[in-house]
């Protein structure tokens, strides 16, 4: 069932109203359209999202460590932050010192 014009009726019908043929797919056409990708690609982005919930842990965790033992939190600091590599470094060293001193 879909809305067309307003009005809930069967897909065909509707396809059929707007001038639209019938779609005949080949048997490797068809498969093509079912064989798992839509689900890989949901499991994938389960996973990511799993992990970004994990990265965001291990980071409060090691804003708690630091806190706790009262270690320094200078080498989280801007002006090493401009040494890193990797634009990711910053983000957890920024999120690091945001939540010892925040």
């Amino acid at each position: 069932m879909v809305r067309f014009r307003g009005v809930v009726v069967e897909a065909h019908k509707a396809l059929r109203e707007a001038g639209i043929p019938e779609l005949r797919l080949s048997y490797k056409e068809a498969l093509a359209l079912i064989n798992g990708n839509s689900y890989s690609t949901a499991v994938a982005l389960l996973g990511l999202w799993d992990s970004l919930t994990l990265v965001k842990a291990a980071i409060a965790s090691m804003a708690l460590a630091l806190e706790t033992s009262g270690a320094s939190t200078a080498p989280f600091n801007a002006v090493t932050d401009r040494t890193r590599l990797h634009p990711g470094e910053r983000w957890v060293a920024g999120a690091v010192v945001n939540m010892v001193h925040g």
